[in-house]
């Protein structure tokens, strides 16, 4: 098992990029080149896999959603089973991991995240790296954890639940996915427009509308489907 090397010479170091998107992947791998590492490319989890188990490299550049299937959370817990020491780079539209249905709590602290709307400066990324692979990670390297976003006042519960009533649910249908019951359903959904700012007497469609706008303009024009 390859252990984290210390910081230094980036040429002695590997990096493998999990990113679904053909352009991304290829600036990617540019930008990791250039500065010296070795880099691997994978476009989906099934490769991933085997090109993580082949190479073993020091770090992962990991995109979140990866579509149909395993997310870049669920790679991320598999890489770090093989090798808990691995140096993890999420890079991703979604403002943090609830968009994902996954507990912040539960993604390490040595972890980065990053968005990739903050990539101007290809020196945010190779900062970032450099920091996961030292263990090293500040509150520059985590932009799930920015308190300016405007989901940041949501709850993991408030922001699963618009999202779900985003996608047309009704709170009867919420209520029976999430094993609760409708008025329960409904007082979380109540809250959570107050804390959006939206006027929970809108018609319905308005509401819906609404909603939807205030995920995508915080999820990103980018957001998938």
């Amino acid at each position: 098992m390859t252990a984290v090397r210390a910081s230094g010479d980036s040429s002695e170091r590997s990096i493998l990029i999990v990113e679904d998107e053909p352009l991304t992947r290829m600036l990617l791998t540019d930008t990791l080149e250039t500065a010296g590492f070795k880099v691997t490319a994978a476009a989906d989890a099934k490769h991933a896999l085997a090109a993580f188990a082949a190479s073993d490299p020091d770090g992962v550049v990991l995109d979140v959603d990866l579509g149909h299937g395993l997310t870049g959370f669920d790679l991320s817990d598999a890489f770090r089973r093989h090798n808990p020491s691995v140096a993890i780079v999420f890079l991703t539209h979604l403002p943090d991991s609830r968009f994902m249905s996954r507990d912040p709590a539960s993604l390490p602290k040595t972890v980065a995240y990053l968005r990739k709307d903050q990539l101007a400066d290809r020196g945010l990324l190779l900062a970032a790296i450099d920091a996961a692979l030292r263990g090293e990670i500040g509150p520059e390297h985590r932009h799930d954890r920015d308190e300016t976003r405007r989901v940041a006042e949501l709850s993991r519960t408030q922001l699963e639940v618009m999202i779900m009533l985003s996608t047309g649910m009704t709170t009867t249908e919420i209520a029976a996915q999430r094993g609760t019951q409708p008025r329960t359903v409904q007082k979380v959904v109540h809250r959570s427009l107050e804390i959006m700012g939206i006027d929970a007497h809108l018609h319905q469609s308005e509401r819906l509308r609404a909603i939807r706008e205030f995920l995508r303009a915080s999820a990103s024009s980018s957001m998938k489907p």
